[in-house]
């Protein structure tokens, strides 16, 4: 795999990811809270079943690569976690397949909506291994508002998977997001916040 493109629509901010498939556990309950979905995602981060992050409303743009590039523009600092392919590899948003899953048991990824097609799941073909995600936001956002900055072009997510060699790596909270839980040290992570 070179590089793989694809895009997703969402029709408010939320969460938006890339998920192995066969690891994620989806389902949370037919009831559940937004800090529930944060608690899932995290746990899932450290499982290293999904890349979550936090997007504007609108159409979103994703690019998987497996040879690094010099990447510029940059937004804000990378951040870097281990995901490990099993099998399919689904991009995600808001109102596509994570908040979906997460709400009905019997929904499966890869999502599809014939209501709200635009939102649909994107099937990426990654190789199944364990990998080093970069994960870098093309874009300005600070991730606070509804929206993304009026002429800030492209909203295009890069994620950049190498071989994991055993890295130590702190999963403190989901990329970009716009709370920040604190690191060991009581200060806040600075991939992330």
């Amino acid at each position: 795999m070179a590089q793989l493109k694809g895009k997703t629509s969402t029709d408010y901010a939320g969460f938006a990811g890339l998920i192995d498939v066969n690891t994620y556990r989806r389902f949370i309950s037919e009831d559940w809270e937004i800090e529930e979905l944060e608690d899932r995602l995290l746990e899932e981060m450290r499982r290293a079943t999904i890349i979550p992050w936090t997007t504007p409303e609108g159409q979103i743009w994703i690019r998987v690569q497996t040879q690094g590039t010099e990447i510029s523009p940059r937004y804000k600092p990378p951040h870097f976690q281990r995901f490990t392919v099993t099998g399919p590899v689904v991009f995600s948003c808001h109102s596509g397949g994570l908040t979906n899953c997460a709400q009905f048991e019997d929904q499966l990824l890869p999502f599809t909506d014939e209501y709200y097609p635009q939102s649909n799941d994107v099937v990426i073909e990654v190789e199944p291994g364990d990998y080093l995600a970069r994960l870098d936001q093309m874009f300005p956002y600070d991730g606070m508002d509804q929206f993304a900055p009026k002429g800030c072009g492209k909203k295009e997510y890069l994620v950049t998977l190498c071989p994991y060699e055993g890295q130590t790596l702190s999963t403190s909270d989901i990329p970009f997001a716009k709370r920040s839980e604190q690191v060991g040290d009581g200060k806040p992570n600075p991939v992330t916040s």
